[in-house]
């Protein structure tokens, strides 16, 4: 008899970028709740140790993002994420299988993804707003049955602009 067991982990490399100058009027933070730069979703089952498809599981993780804006000037906060989720061997986890949302921004703030979302590659205005925020980013993955084992990774950028 042969078992089988796959399982797989996946990271997000998270990278900032503020333009601007130390005296810049809004400035951006970007903080995993877990973990240091990464967005580590550790490991998950897509099939059972006899190769039977695993129940359907959600691996959430969440970033908080705050934005400190000394002026009164409307922002817009962005996330790229510059590639797909692919493993060491080139293996692709579907983009739709990455969802995210946002939540616990302030009434001032526009929000352009309150409900989970697939995301897409490229970059996409995430929120507006003309005063400081702290929001939550939640990013769940939903691993599909027989998913090839390994490390995936990617990597998201964050901008703010300042109008």
């Amino acid at each position: 008899m042969t078992r089988r067991a796959t399982a797989f982990g996946l990271a997000a490399c998270l990278w900032l970028w503020a333009p601007g100058f130390a005296g810049a009027d809004v400035t951006l933070t970007v903080t995993p709740l877990r973990g240091g730069r990464d967005i580590d979703f550790g490991n998950a089952r897509s099939m059972g140790p006899e190769g039977e498809p695993a129940p359907a599981m959600d691996t959430l993780q969440q970033v908080q993002v705050a934005v400190n804006s000394t002026t009164t000037n409307r922002y817009q906060v962005f996330i790229r994420i510059n590639d797909r989720w692919r493993n060491l061997a080139g293996e692709e986890l579907p983009m739709e299988n990455v969802q995210f949302f946002i939540s616990d921004a302030g009434a001032g703030a526009t929000v352009r993804f309150p409900n989970p979302t697939a995301m897409a590659l490229g970059e996409q205005e995430i929120l507006q707003s003309d005063q400081s925020e702290a929001f939550l980013i939640t990013f769940i993955v939903r691993v599909p049955h027989g998913q090839q084992a390994g490390d995936y990774r990617t990597t998201l950028s964050f901008r703010v602009v300042s109008q």
